[in-house]
């Protein structure tokens, strides 16, 4: 069902379930040690965004029924990674060709991302979540975005993650300290100490209540820095 023809209340239930998804996010990415975890975060979202809604029509029920089966194949344990990755293609096509333009098409599409970096395609992997970005939904387009600077990052395109994590950093759509944190770890993977350090520090002076917080004080530790006093708590967002 198009968003344009919800009701003022299914609205207001969808929109209060969408606004968790940067704080599902923060929890995920401190403990993320592989690009891909990103794309679980989205899980309970979805999940809890189907049930809620399935109730409204048929059509709605049969729509994320078909977007479940992208998430649980992305989430399948037990099955080798290329095959859950190739699992995730067909069904996020099955999606984007049922209901495209709906928001679950664009959800189908963020995974469909990530299955395509899993299986070493990062051209199709960037274009899907670039799509994504084009989203008008503040937080799936900011998930986008972080997500589009990981690869770069990970692929030490350097130059390319930084413009996108600092273009997060001054027009929000996810989590600033999380990105503050990213972009502190590119700086140093890319040699350029003197600027980690300060995203590093910012993490803890300007977020100091964030879960990001232990892991910019021991990267400072690591480099032999000082760790700064946190100022006031602030909105770790």
């Amino acid at each position: 069902m198009p968003r344009d023809k919800l009701t003022r209340r299914v609205l207001k239930e969808e929109d209060e379930i969408t606004s968790t998804l940067q704080s599902l996010s923060e929890t995920a990415v401190t403990r993320k040690n592989e690009l891909l975890i990103v794309g679980a975060v989205i899980l309970v979202a979805v999940v809890g965004f189907a049930a809620w809604r399935a109730h409204s029509s048929s059509a709605n029920a049969a729509m994320q029924l078909q977007l479940g089966k992208v998430v649980s194949a992305f989430n399948e344990v037990g099955t080798p990674p290329e095959e859950r990755y190739k699992k995730v293609i067909a069904e996020g096509e099955r999606t984007v060709a049922d209901y495209g333009g709906t928001q679950a098409a664009t959800v189908a599409k963020y995974y469909m991302g990530f299955a395509q970096e899993g299986l070493g395609d990062t051209a199709k992997a960037i274009s899907l979540l670039e799509e994504v970005s084009a989203h008008s939904d503040a937080d799936i387009k900011g998930m986008a975005q972080f997500g589009m600077a990981e690869i770069h990052a990970r692929h030490n395109e350097s130059d390319k993650a930084i413009a996108i994590f600092k273009d997060l950093m001054e027009k929000g759509g996810y989590m600033k300290s999380a990105v503050a944190l990213e972009l502190a770890r590119t700086y140093e993977n890319a040699g350029q100490v003197d600027q980690a350090k300060g995203y590093y520090e910012k993490v803890i002076t300007d977020y100091g209540t964030s879960p990001m917080r232990g892991d910019a004080e021991s990267a400072l530790r690591r480099l032999g820095f000082p760790i700064p006093a946190a100022s006031a708590p602030q909105n770790p967002s």
